[in-house]
């Protein structure tokens, strides 16, 4: 998926979060970005380039850079050492490229290949050649370079790396020569990815991990998926009208396993993607357009990174009927959301009032939303109430507040949590799965809900209380 491009342009202020955007940065392939695409790697027609949304763009010479730390001081990539051989390679403004190595015997001129940085930059994770033989390989600041067992008799490759470098993902051959997706946890032990049965045979292989390592993606028999050890493999398909010999793939994905981006296609005919439960894995232009962005100049080809919380997604497209590539930023429309409603509530123990607020986006399929209960007593339990019915009950069940909604209330107990030394107790949603008292339910589109944070609370004795309520309506 490495393509050259022409060079960088400056580096641009990022717009502010407010709806929906695609911000072309600048020219060339991006290949990794930090949690917040405030530092973003890649290639152009240059090598290898940083760019920082503080300092902009930054060239930095050799073949490419692959990934980026979290405070992109870090930069891995593909450098020639002083023989002239192919190694991955460490960046920083101190050291300039640094070799990493390899294992023992390269083939020809190629030593090492890198593919992927924790968040630290102290660990990086590749593929190193061993008589011509491709392994898997971990690297780390203290240990250096080292073989990562693995039980395939052919190649097999590290290609992804979990944000703390403990949990790795990628592949490794049967001796049929397929690839075979696979995970390794911190003790290098190797996992096999359960197969779908649309893949009997096991095909496969992981490209990239959620930053907490819970979830992986990547490809299988053709075909792009996402798996966790909790829900096991989703083959998530194709989004339709290839031809038989395109693949499809997922590069990288949310923490909660919600949003997750990557291409389909083949070689420079690829075009990016994105997959949500609610619409599926559809084109990337496809989703942009719906929100209202006119995509007539550009053709978004991979996505290649999404960050943890989904706001963000880094990736290159080309320039309508070219090959020519710049790289983007898409900030998916968050803020504040909803109108508050039935307030002020009744004065807790902290002698205010709590009031619950809402950021996320208003697009249900984006699936993007936070509550937050705030002026509430620290160390007390909580957890949301919601409804699609607004309400009005004076101090139920002997509670000192007030409750704000009506008819059919949902209680999300399982989010249960204790309010923070600073009065605060927040939840991440999942718009897909609503608690509801006929049973787990998807926020639709045009739908309007309601919610309401209740907390045990002691003034002077237990009791409890409520904040106001908040109203969303989706898009």
């Amino acid at each position: 998926m490495r393509l050259l491009a022409l060079p960088l342009l400056c580096g641009l202020a990022l717009p502010a979060v407010s709806q929906t955007t695609f911000t072309v940065i600048g020219q060339g392939a991006a290949y990794d970005a930090n949690s917040d695409a405030t530092a973003v790697c890649g290639a152009d027609s240059q090598g290898a380039w940083l760019w920082t949304q503080a300092g902009g763009y930054v060239p930095l010479g050799e073949q490419s850079a692959e990934a980026v730390s979290e405070d992109g001081t870090v930069v891995l990539g593909q450098i020639k050492d002083g023989s002239g051989s192919n190694v991955a390679g460490l960046w920083t403004q101190a050291t300039g490229w640094q070799s990493l190595g390899g294992l023992s015997s390269g083939c020809g001129s190629d030593v090492s290949n890198p593919y992927d940085l924790s968040g630290d930059g102290l660990t990086a994770v590749g593929l190193g050649w061993q008589n011509c033989t491709g392994v898997p390989f971990r690297w780390t600041s203290t240990g250096g370079m080292d073989e990562i067992a693995y039980s395939g008799l052919g190649s097999g490759r590290a290609s992804a790396v979990s944000d703390d470098g403990l949990w790795v993902g990628g592949w490794d051959e049967a001796s049929n020569g397929s690839r075979r997706a696979c995970t390794w946890d911190p003790n290098d032990s190797q996992t096999f990815l359960p197969v779908s049965g649309a893949n009997p045979d096991g095909a496969g292989e992981v490209i990239g991990l959620s930053d907490d390592g819970t979830w992986a993606v990547g490809t299988e028999f053709k075909d792009a998926y996402i798996w966790s050890a909790a829900t096991g493999v989703n083959n998530i398909g194709d989004p339709g009208g290839g031809g038989i010999l395109d693949v499809s793939l997922l590069m990288d994905i949310t923490n909660d396993g919600q949003i997750a981006v990557g291409g389909f296609g083949g070689g420079p005919f690829i075009d990016a993607t994105i997959w949500t439960p609610t619409t599926g894995l559809i084109f990337l232009r496809d989703f942009l357009i719906a929100r209202g962005i006119d995509m007539s100049a550009w053709e978004p080809a991979l996505a290649t990174s999404i960050s943890p919380d989904g706001s963000r997604i880094v990736g290159y497209a080309r320039a309508a009927g070219t090959f020519d590539l710049s790289w983007f930023i898409i900030e998916i429309n968050t803020g504040p959301l909803g109108t508050n409603y039935c307030g002020p509530g009744n004065l807790n123990s902290t002698g205010q009032s709590g009031v619950i607020s809402a950021f996320g986006s208003p697009v249900a399929a984006d699936n993007l939303l936070d509550l937050t209960g705030s002026q509430l007593p620290p160390g007390q339990f909580a957890y949301f109430l919601n409804s699609q019915t607004q309400g009005f009950v004076t101090n139920p069940g002997g509670s000192q507040g007030n409750l704000c909604l009506g008819g059919g209330i949902g209680r999300h107990v399982s989010q249960i949590g204790s309010i923070d030394s600073g009065g605060e107790f927040s939840i991440s949603l999942d718009l897909t799965s609503v608690p509801t008292p006929s049973g787990p339910t998807a926020v639709l589109s045009g739908s309007t809900w309601n919610w309401q944070c209740w907390h045990r609370d002691k003034n002077p004795t237990t009791t409890s209380n409520f904040t106001d309520g908040i109203e969303i309506t989706f898009q």
